[in-house]
């Protein structure tokens, strides 16, 4: 469980996809005076107003990329080279575009699997590739993303979804492993139902809950270090135990569990 510490002192942060809520909540904690916000997203006029919410808090200077397609990995690097040129110190960068579809329609969809599976996964996955030997080489500060609670077991009513986050999981988990010894650190954030526009047409959920509710341990988890979660912060905490519990579920009883 994380432990309450002190706040944390202005940062220089890289984000792509500063438009999601879940990110505009956790902005609002970092838009302090002598921050410095990198915000990349695909919607431009989006992006263009939480930059300008993140200036009327109080950052320093906040600087926008749009990147019109998050499947267009030949752009990463483009893109990266304009937001993070060399001799910059990054405190940190957080990963966190992605879509939710719906599980009935994709799920026999040759092409809208394929499609899923690059936002949520192989993207993402190609951000955290490209960000990876940059902090490397600083040796320091901290790299996110964004996974879900639905990448822990594979799930009749979310798999599509959940199956492309758990791509994105299994990288991270990589990666941590690659950066043990440096001063970098991984951090995997595993939200559960979150009250947003992705969600809004799913109906009732369990524990459910809203960006703004989680902005605050999702903060933390990033600028102050995961002692005692190896690098996986549910959000909210709750969440663990339940997943903890599933996980371990043998599969001759999980197939047969509608849940």
């Amino acid at each position: 469980m994380l432990r309450k510490s002190a706040p944390l002192p202005p940062q220089t942060i890289l984000v792509i996809g500063a438009t999601s809520m879940i990110v505009q909540a956790a902005l609002r904690n970092w838009a302090m005076p002598g921050a410095h916000l990198i915000l990349i997203a695909r919607n431009a006029q989006k992006l263009h107003a939480v930059a300008q919410d993140c200036r009327v808090r109080g950052a320093e200077e906040v600087e926008t990329f749009t990147l019109a397609d998050a499947a267009d990995i030949a752009a990463i690097e483009p893109t990266l080279n304009k937001a993070w040129p060399k001799g910059v110190l990054l405190s940190g960068a957080l990963i966190a575009h992605g879509d939710l579809p719906n599980q009935e329609q994709a799920q026999d969809d040759l092409e809208a699997i394929a499609q899923q599976t690059m936002v949520n996964g192989t993207s993402a996955a190609c951000w955290l590739a490209a960000l990876a030997p940059r902090f490397i080489a600083q040796n320091t500060g901290w790299v996110a993303a964004i996974t879900s609670v639905a990448a822990v077991r594979g799930r009749a009513k979310m798999y599509v979804y959940g199956g492309a986050k758990a791509l994105l999981s299994h990288h991270l988990e990589g990666l941590r492993q690659r950066c043990n010894g440096t001063q970098v650190r991984v951090v995997e954030l595993l939200p559960g139902p979150i009250f947003t526009p992705m969600t809004a047409e799913l109906g009732r959920m369990p524990l459910l809950t809203t960006p703004e509710a989680i902005a605050p341990r999702l903060v933390q988890a990033c600028g102050h270090g995961t002692r005692g979660t190896n690098g996986k912060v549910y959000l909210p905490f709750a969440w663990l135990p339940i997943m903890t519990l599933l996980a371990h579920i043998p599969t001759r009883i999980w197939k047969g569990m509608k849940i």
